[in-house]
């Protein structure tokens, strides 16, 4: 009696594509890609990693001057300061000290001495999602052109020139945490689950916990599927085996970041983050609420609306950013100077969530038809919980359902973050896009056998018609009402609606190009790895350029330390002060004193 195989499944995974044109091995042209996406991002950085200079945002700057005083005193001293009274009535910043460990983050933070760390960040995020696809059957040039729409996200720009370094970190570990829990499902080691740890838990040492925790949603997105397999398929020792082994590697990566998170948790309930500030005068109301956390308004003021989510699509389809450089032609006038761009249901915003236009359209191709992948689709449901919640206070009741009953939640805030992790399974998607065309048979191809994917490209192609024609009739104003009055705000509105019909002409531009690099590689007018590369040329070119609108100065440290004294200008002069009585002085807030105020009665 011959012995019945069981076939093992696994959808997630795919066929392996094949770059027919190279004729080297898929190894070197790994090493080849790698060296290039690292070229091009010291081509991009180069105020960062070739000039050494920093970004003048407005945390980056904050940042400086909190810690300014802090420095001196310990280059004076030799000692740590465990509180800092420069800030408010004064701060604790103890839980920023611990002991340096033997991490890959502190090892990172010793070569960003030689080199620029953010272009350390931005590689290691580079390699790691390239190495995903690899590890999911891609071709190099495929993985090549996918991860130069993932890491060239214009979003992440705006995270490192505003200083929010501990997102931006957080966000490129991500591929390598993806990465690590996937070969731990695949081979259920202690090997693969110590890779996983180390992934981990180098992102929770980042102390963004909020992306943390999105992370953590998406390993669950991501895992239950093969664990329900198991105990469907009665494995039941595997299924014991493999759960006890991820939460032995989810405890070591909690102990690898145990020093920071421990830490922030004692200072939690001192902090913004912990119990909500009281009005005096209402503190019987105050203690009956016993408030937690931040408020409901307060935590959802940057909430995504659904309408906006064309921004992904249209850069500049509620203006862009707040304060957007002219550089049209509908207003001379203005031209050099900066402006209000930004129209939508945002207090304000200092970055785009342009995913691209061909990232977008590649997305839609892989994630239609791989949609029956269980790989793809946990991805989906994950995605879209990520934009439900980034609705915020414009769907209430879904995001009270986390504010309200997942621990620490509340802690949270600015829903509309949930989707930059997002710009990760945009990107995956694409890739998936670009192996289902390697997939197609050419010599055989049938058109009315691909209805799909032309419905996929002229929807694409409609939507961009569809958005100018119903543009026409926007009235470019914020909802809640503008600062501006008669001309000014007439300006401002032809200035919105010359950004808007610009960027939509880009966008179905760029569909054109890309619908025609498909239509004529399935025509075998170029072959694919040409069609790729292309592809990924174009895409490079389309996210660069957004991210060059997001202009900021940069300085040194010591040009920093001169801006600021030059702005340290007195406003009462020394003989004003000196003509005084003994008793009364007038009060010089331009001087920042570095020891303890005193009065004299």
């Amino acid at each position: 009696m011959a012995k019945s195989t069981k076939k093992s499944k696994r959808p997630e995974k795919q066929v392996k594509t094949q770059s027919p044109s190279f004729q080297i091995s898929d190894r070197t042209q790994d090493v080849i890609f790698l060296v290039v996406i690292a070229a091009v991002l010291i081509f991009l950085l180069k105020p960062f990693v070739i000039d050494g200079l920093s970004a003048q945002g407005v945390d980056v700057i904050a940042s400086m001057g909190s810690g300014h005083q802090i420095s001196e005193y310990t280059k004076e001293t030799g000692e740590r300061a465990l509180w800092n009274p420069y800030i408010f009535s004064g701060m604790p910043i103890y839980y920023r000290h611990h002991p340096v460990a033997f991490s890959l983050d502190n090892i990172f933070r010793f070569i960003g001495r030689f080199i620029s760390s953010l272009f350390i960040y931005y590689f290691f995020a580079a390699a790691g999602f390239y190495l995903l696809l690899r590890y999911l059957k891609s071709s190099p040039v495929v993985a090549f052109a996918a991860t130069i729409g993932f890491i060239f996200m214009p979003h992440f720009k705006s995270l490192i020139l505003e200083g929010h370094f501990a997102k931006f970190r957080a966000l490129m570990i991500l591929p390598w945490v993806v990465l690590s829990f996937k070969y731990f499902l695949d081979k259920r080691t202690l090997f693969s689950a110590a890779l996983f740890s180390l992934a981990f838990g180098l992102q929770i040492r980042t102390q963004h916990y909020q992306i943390v925790f999105y992370t953590a949603l998406l390993i669950f997105a991501i895992g239950i599927g093969p664990f329900i397999r198991l105990l469907l398929d009665k494995e039941y020792t595997k299924f014991a085996r493999s759960t006890g082994m991820l939460i032995a590697a989810l405890i070591l990566a909690l102990g690898m970041a145990a020093q920071p998170l421990f830490l922030a948790k004692e200072y939690l309930p001192y902090s913004k983050r912990g119990k909500t500030t009281i009005d005096v005068n209402q503190q019987d109301q105050a203690a009956q609420k016993n408030a937690d956390g931040v408020s409901m308004g307060y935590a959802t003021q940057w909430s995504t609306h659904p309408s906006e989510i064309l921004t992904w699509f249209v850069p500049r389809f509620y203006g862009g950013m707040s304060q957007e450089k002219y550089d049209g032609s509908e207003v001379p006038r203005a031209r050099g100077q900066a402006i209000s761009g930004y129209w939508g249901y945002m207090p304000f915003t200092q970055s785009y969530e342009y995913m691209g236009a061909i990232t977008l359209l590649l997305a839609a191709i892989g994630f239609f038809f791989n949609r029956k992948n269980g790989f793809i689709l946990a991805l989906a449901i994950f995605g879209a919980v990520l934009v439900l919640l980034s609705f915020g206070r414009h769907l209430s009741w879904f995001y009270s359902l986390f504010y309200h009953y997942i621990p620490y939640f509340n802690k949270f805030r600015a829903p509309m973050m949930s989707v930059t992790v997002n710009f990760f399974v945009i990107s995956l998607f694409a890739a998936y896009g670009l192996n289902y065309l390697a997939q197609i048979k050419r010599d055989t191809f049938d058109w009315s056998k691909q209805k799909n994917l032309l419905i996929i490209l002229g929807a694409f192609l409609a939507l961009g018609v569809i958005l100018w024609l119903v543009g026409q009739s926007f009235s470019f104003v914020k909802p809640n009402g503008e600062p501006y009055q008669g001309q000014t705000l007439d300006a401002v509105r032809r200035i919105r609606a010359e950004y808007f019909n610009k960027d939509i002409f880009r966008y179905i531009l760029l569909i054109l190009l890309a619908a025609g690099l498909i239509i004529a590689y399935l025509k075998k007018k170029i072959n694919f790895t040409v069609a790729v590369l292309l592809l990924a040329v174009i895409t490079l070119v389309d996210l660069a350029n957004i991210q060059a609108r997001v202009q900021k100065k940069y300085i040194t440290e010591k040009n920093w330390k001169n801006s600021i004294s030059m702005k340290r200008q007195p406003i009462v002069s020394c003989e004003v002060i000196q003509a005084c009585s003994e008793y009364f002085q007038p009060v010089n807030f331009s001087v920042i004193t570095a020891g303890p105020t005193t009065t004299r009665a």
